[in-house]
């Protein structure tokens, strides 16, 4: 299985834009749809997950699972692999992360399998 294999499936949910699964750095290791989609905000991306990890370390809620983003022209969610490692998807205006959501748990699942 190749990680882009993995990430196919997010395309099939309303609205989706692309996909990507990232390292804790911020760089992409693979993605599908389109690349513009997901180029800049997995970096920033990367930022926000290590800083509300911090502030749910603190604030003693456990691991962050999904985090979704809403802003005026997209959606974001993104789902945490394992070891600093997660997955991005990016969606128009109107996309339903919500069909999203069961697609990104069997990504996640396979993901997490293939990095040690």
């Amino acid at each position: 299985m190749s990680f882009a294999d993995a990430l196919e499936g997010l395309l099939d949910a309303p609205g989706a834009l692309g996909a990507a699964f990232i390292d804790p750095q911020g760089e992409i290791i693979a993605r599908v749809g389109d690349a513009s989609a997901t180029e800049v905000l997995g970096a920033y991306q990367s930022v926000w997950m290590g800083e509300l990890r911090r502030a749910a370390e603190r604030s003693a809620l456990g691991e962050i699972a999904d985090l979704t983003f809403e802003f005026e022209k997209r959606r974001i969610l993104t789902t945490h692999v394992k070891a600093g490692y997660f997955v991005l998807v990016v969606f128009d205006a109107a996309g339903q992360t919500h069909v999203a959501r069961p697609r990104l748990d069997e990504a996640r699942v396979r993901l997490a399998a293939e990095i040690s």
